[in-house]
């Protein structure tokens, strides 16, 4: 037996002896919608479709290769070498996706995962000719395609809409649009999607309209989009992060050279990867199950909370290496961060001077939530800072 668009060595005898194993589980699990009630009642064949795959997540290894078995109307992600099935998160592909911004870090990661789950991932980008990091596109035609947009004007979201047939929109913070982004929000809408992803900030606060929100310019801006957004009608989830471990680059040069020069080197910080937030986001984009559960806004950690001083020597260690922490006031900062905005800058000073001298603890009670928000959405454990160094031991050689 051979699918029609078979490799030299094609695995659809495997395959499709495991699809009669899903059918069958599937089976059972539609039966035991009328014989017993669960946690979390499955009432309709669509549920008991969701609940086969969740089993079959839990107990496949994740797949090398992911291509169409021809041979039944579903989608396989199909281990090549060793002719067995992999990992199979749905047993149809879900419906396309729009994702913006897939240069960065967490774009990418939301395009990778949204794709790992079935979706069919339309990435949005400015310049449609700019080299992507991380995403497999050599195999993948028919699963990533590259659409022009630009969130800054929102004529071309329509047409990237219109072009990817999406519902559903992972979309960042342009901080230079003047409306805060309503103008782009109202575009999508009208250009039929339906829900939103969007990359929002730990420092904002529930209600949005909370006078805490006014306090700086990261908040401010981060909440006026928020409240866009909900201006807008459309289903939405705000994911806000708390502390990237990206945000360590500020000092690269520092950390090569073996001394890095900090303010307040004894306040703590989460230290989350952008992969695990873009992981998150990608979740949402293709599980229904989620966009229902998360509800407009969460939050999301990083797995341990460390001094910046702990940070760097958790750094050191991951690179084999001392690397020495030296502080220095915050007339010294200020200039040694001077290619940063200013009202930036204050937010961030503001925030470590407060929480050094006691006065304010920014994770609170949100920081044991937040952390199982990443565990909930990714389905793993999150990164820890020493495996995000070593992934990405490269940049800091």
């Amino acid at each position: 037996m051979r699918c029609e668009n078979s490799d030299e060595r094609d695995p659809c005898v495997a395959t499709c002896i495991f699809h009669h194993t899903y059918v069958v589980t599937q089976a059972l699990f539609r039966i035991a919608l009328v014989y017993r009630e669960t946690e979390r009642p499955l009432a309709r064949a669509a549920d008991a479709d969701e609940a086969t795959s969740d089993f079959f997540l839990r107990s496949l290894d994740k797949a090398t290769r992911y291509r169409k078995c021809r041979h039944y109307d579903f989608y396989d992600y199909i281990d090549i070498k060793s002719g067995y099935p992999g990992h199979i998160p749905h047993l149809t592909m879900s419906s396309p996706v729009l994702v913006f911004g897939p240069t960065g870090a967490v774009g990418s990661a939301a395009a990778i995962e949204a794709h790992r789950r079935g979706a069919k991932v339309y990435l949005a980008m400015r310049d449609t000719k700019k080299p992507l990091k991380g995403i497999q596109e050599e195999g993948n035609s028919d699963s990533y395609v590259r659409v022009q947009a630009d969130l800054a004007k929102p004529e071309t979201l329509k047409t990237a809409v219109s072009t990817s047939g999406a519902k559903t929109a992972f979309v960042y913070i342009v901080h230079e649009i003047q409306d805060g982004m309503r103008s782009s929000f109202e575009a999508l809408k009208e250009a039929g999607v339906t829900y939103i992803v969007l990359l929002s900030s730990f420092k904002v606060e529930n209600p949005l309209d909370s006078e805490v929100n006014k306090m700086d310019m990261i908040g401010a801006f981060h909440t006026t989009a928020e409240s866009a957004l909900r201006a807008t009608g459309v289903s939405y989830t705000a994911v806000r992060p708390a502390y990237f471990n990206s945000n360590v680059f500020w000092n690269l040069a520092d950390i090569k050279q073996g001394e890095v020069e900090l303010l307040y080197p004894n306040v703590r910080f989460d230290y989350l990867a952008p992969s695990d937030i873009g992981t998150v986001c990608g979740a949402l984009l293709a599980e229904p199950r989620f966009q229902k559960e998360a509800g407009q806004s969460f939050y999301l950690c990083g797995p341990e909370l460390f001094t910046q001083r702990e940070a760097h020597a958790v750094i050191g260690k991951a690179l084999g290496k001392e690397v020495k922490v030296k502080e220095i006031d915050e007339e010294k900062w200020y200039k040694k961060l001077a290619y940063m905005p200013k009202p930036i800058l204050d937010t961030l000073a503001r925030g470590m001077r407060e929480s050094d001298s006691g006065r304010d603890d920014p994770y609170g009670k949100i920081y044991k939530e937040a952390v199982e928000n990443v565990r909930k959405y990714t389905e793993r454990e999150p990164m820890k800072l020493e495996d995000w160094v070593k992934e990405n031991q490269a940049t800091f050689a």
